[in-house]
């Protein structure tokens, strides 16, 4: 029997009652396709409704965004050789593998286009591993190999194809980027590097559509630009860090949702959920939010892993193939629970039909501490209470384990 599984948190949660009420600018808020439509209008100051009551409760938020503020940065520019479009730009920390936009699945963030073919984006100075990846969703979808960064301004002009070795011995297709650091002749000047946050607000259906509004510490609130999303968190973007609170209107008809968020630094993810919450006894708009992205509201299978004799304390990471959407925020995920020697479980989101098994200590240098299996050729059946899954001795050309799927014992 399958149990009811809430959406997947991060390390804390918090609910803030809100102001729902008429507000000077939300009748005349600008469209979603304008980007940088500033007015004069506070949060704070946006008149409650008569059903609120009493002030706004702020409770105690998140961990990480306690931490101080990455202050410092640098760009990453890159000139797209022909074949390359719509470059991403997956980045992260290799000591202990974080996401430089937390939330953010793979491919990572979308490059800004600049001029001459070349497209850039700024990233936190604790960066120090990059890969450019274009033409995703795609038959010939193409990436970079791994790339270390020296902590400045850089330029990637110049694509070569050659090979490289899996850890089977096989060789595979790999593309290297010539990394300059000073501008090329004709390339764009670095990009400066400003804090941010990856964000998601999710709104009530019958909002139809939502404008966000970040509020700066003199009261000057700045329409935010968004993007359509498709797993849930329906209106996506990024918030600049100098922003004090935020507050989410439901672009004509006068209906607004106040919210803030206690030194929102730009180190991690915010996601909130609009909606009406009995407080009280009474219901009343408010926002949950969350530190990582929430998967929707599911049920679980039983997830029951076989390994080899030396993987003794794998791990398990999940997520929809579809919407990239993962149970956990950063590599390789989460323990599995040892059931006896070579036996392990867990119970996965019904949303995830994509797992990934591995043994992977970031520190260590040795190719025994770091495998993992290949991605699966099907997505798992999720209406099965039960999937078991075998991490074979066979590899693929990546040098990758296998993981075969069954649904009997």
């Amino acid at each position: 029997m399958k149990k009811s599984l809430l959406p997947v948190l991060g390390t804390a949660a918090l609910l803030i009652l809100a102001a729902c009420g008429p507000t000077e600018n939300s009748s005349s808020s600008a469209s979603s396709e304008k980007t940088s439509e500033e007015t004069s209008t506070s949060s704070s100051s946006l008149p409650a409704s008569s059903e609120q009551h009493g002030e706004p409760t702020v409770y105690p938020t998140f961990e990480d965004l306690e931490k101080e503020p990455d202050t410092s940065g640098y760009s990453i520019s890159f000139k797209a050789p022909e074949g390359w479009d719509d470059p991403y730009l997956w980045a992260w920390t290799n000591e202990g593998g974080a996401n430089a936009f937390p939330g953010m699945a793979w491919p990572g963030r979308l490059m800004e286009e600049a001029a001459d073919g070349w497209y850039q984006l700024a990233v936190p100075t604790r960066v120090d591993m990059v890969i450019i990846a274009a033409n995703q969703g795609k038959d010939n979808a193409i990436q970079s190999e791994g790339l270390t960064i020296e902590g400045k301004d850089v330029w990637f002009d110049g694509v070569s194809k050659g090979t490289a070795q899996n850890e089977d011995g096989t060789s595979r297709d790999a593309y290297n980027l010539t990394a300059l650091y000073e501008a090329p002749a004709g390339a764009p000047a670095a990009k400066a590097y400003v804090s941010e946050a990856y964000f998601g607000v999710h709104v009530p259906n019958a909002w139809r559509t939502a404008n966000v509004y970040g509020v700066d510490g003199k009261g000057k609130a700045t329409l935010i630009p968004t993007e359509l999303d498709s797993d849930g968190y329906r209106f996506m973007g990024f918030a600049n860090s100098d922003y004090v609170s935020y507050y989410v209107t439901d672009g004509g008809s006068r209906t607004s949702v106040n919210f803030a968020l206690r030194k929102n630094n730009g180190n991690s993810a915010w996601f909130a959920d609009v909606g009406e919450y009995l407080i009280d006894g009474k219901n009343e708009a408010g926002i949950v939010a969350y530190d990582t992205k929430p998967l929707p509201p599911s049920d679980t299978y039983r997830l029951e892993v076989s390994v080899p004799a030396a993987w003794t304390e794998p791990y398990l990471w999940a997520w929809n193939k579809a919407s990239g959407v993962g149970m956990f925020s950063a590599w390789p995920g989460e323990a599995l629970e040892k059931v006896s020697d070579g036996k392990f479980a867990y119970d996965v989101s019904t949303t995830c039909d994509q797992i990934i098994i591995s043994i992977d200590d970031p520190n260590s240098d040795k190719k025994e501490d770091r495998l993992q299996t290949a991605d699966l050729a099907e997505n798992i059946d999720t209406s099965k209470d039960t999937v078991y899954a075998t991490v074979t001795d066979e590899k693929d050309a990546n040098g990758k384990y296998i993981l075969t799927i069954s649904y009997e014992a």
